[in-house]
């Protein structure tokens, strides 16, 4: 069904056509295909003199639902439409502030949604306690929903910029650590949008200091590496502001330099026989470049090193090559304990890599245990963190014994499987003789290993 004269009167602001169609005793409870009223159409097209009209005529159409489409009331339609004037209309009426759409969003939630910042603004000005912008926004930052990532996160760089003394409300909501997750995101974009907030945010010793907490110092550095010259120089930013803050800036100096240089051998020794035997012949690297990062308090720095231990152990010239492969995974297996998601992440990446690189290492990372602490893994909370580890088991299952103990996890927890295979990276790879075994022995009813 399509709209009526009553809509239509709404919907163009004709308050003339619409007080003549009341009059006429026009239905006003009569909806179309979304199921709008006519106090839905003036409400999201912002025609105040129409919802008074309708209002007056009836002050229950204040909390009236769409039948059809979100459950939306005209408080609702006027934020995602960013009808402003509506709004601040409906609001004065005594509109029901928290009341959510069939989609669990409130009015903060649908103006950060379609970029109504004006909305957030007014709403911030006005303290309503019941509606704690920067909070929801910060939870906006960490929803599953790669839409409420994005919207969350640029309401939050638009906010910031238009009045400077906000950031002591954006740090005081908890923003910092969501901002910091954004920057280990798969998405270039959210990183992006996250180093602009906290290059606006940086320039404040409060806010460095708390970003400091979050481990975010390798995190820029390896951004620094990003094709995106945005970043790159939104990061440089960041960098520049802690290194003003205590002793940051030869923590800053030391870590880049070793790391960098340690790094890129290392990326350009990954099967790579003939350019080892070219740095063993220039004369090696030392343990001790190695060392400092391992003794680093930040766990990406160990993680980094290990990494780099393990794929350049032919050419470090003080200890044997068996010694500093050991050392590496021991070291990784052990970080992959952590309680920070960002060294989870990074770990269960580097050890997809290890697996497909040379012989014997899957063996030593399963030995290690790896393959059950990958498997509790599955279950945290953050997707980045499951994607990462159910992606290095899927290389593990192509060893026999990874196989094995992979089975035996699958078959003593059955939701465990399904976590696997649904969280597995697009690019990942997982034995098929692995899952084949799997669906025969769940058809078998096999019981509980031991």
């Amino acid at each position: 069904m399509g709209p009526t004269a009553l809509h239509m009167a709404a919907k163009c602001g004709s308050l003339g056509s619409l007080t003549c169609l009341l009059a006429l005793r026009a239905d006003v409870t009569k909806v179309d295909e979304r199921g709008w009223t006519a106090i839905h159409f003036a409400a999201f097209y912002d025609n105040v003199s129409c919802i008074r009209a309708l209002y007056r005529k009836d002050p229950r159409f204040l909390e009236l639902e769409t039948s059809a489409q979100y459950n939306s009331t005209p408080l609702l339609l006027a934020s995602m439409a960013g009808a402003f004037d509506s709004l601040q209309y409906l609001l004065s009426l005594g509109a029901n502030l928290t009341k959510l759409d069939s989609e669990n969003n409130n009015i903060i939630h649908l103006a950060a949604l379609y970029s109504h910042t004006e909305i957030l603004k007014y709403i911030i000005e006005q303290n309503i306690p019941e509606l704690p912008v920067w909070e929801l926004l910060t939870e906006m930052m960490k929803s599953k929903e790669y839409r409420k990532q994005e919207m969350g996160v640029r309401s939050l760089e638009v906010l910031c910029v238009t009045d400077k003394q906000y950031w002591k409300a954006i740090h005081s909501a908890g923003s910092i650590p969501a901002l910091v997750d954004l920057l280990h995101s798969k998405y270039e974009t959210l990183q992006c949008i996250a180093a602009a907030v906290l290059c606006n945010l940086s320039t404040y010793p409060e806010v460095c200091q708390s970003i400091m907490d979050y481990n975010i110092i390798p995190v820029l550095i390896e951004l620094l590496h990003s094709k995106q010259p945005e970043l790159q120089s939104r990061c440089s930013v960041i960098l520049y502001d802690i290194a003003l803050i205590d002793d940051n800036a030869s923590l800053i100096a030391s870590l880049n330099i070793c790391s960098r240089a340690a790094s890129a051998l290392a990326l350009f020794a990954i099967n790579n026989p003939k350019l080892l035997d070219l740095i063993r012949a220039c004369g090696g690297v030392q343990m001790l470049v190695f060392q400092k990062l391992l003794q680093s308090s930040e766990e990406l720095d160990q993680v980094n090193a290990a990494f780099q231990m393990i794929i350049l152990a032919k050419v470090i010239v003080d200890m044997d090559e068996v010694t500093l492969s050991a050392t590496g995974i021991i070291t990784l297996v052990n970080l992959l304990k952590s309680k920070k998601a960002s060294t989870v992440i990074v770990v269960g990446r580097l050890l997809s890599s290890l697996t497909q690189i040379r012989e014997g290492i899957s063996d030593a990372i399963i030995t290690m245990g790896a393959v059950e602490v990958l498997c509790t893994h599955l279950y945290a909370e953050r997707e980045q963190v499951r994607n990462s580890c159910a992606t290095a088991l899927g290389y593990l299952s192509f060893n026999r014994t990874g196989h094995r103990h992979l089975l035996k996890e699958c078959r003593n927890q059955p939701e465990l499987y399904d976590l696997l295979i649904a969280n597995i990276c697009k690019d990942g790879k997982i034995s098929k003789e692995f899952t084949d075994e799997f669906e025969v022995q769940k058809l078998l009813g096999l019981p509980i290993e031991t």
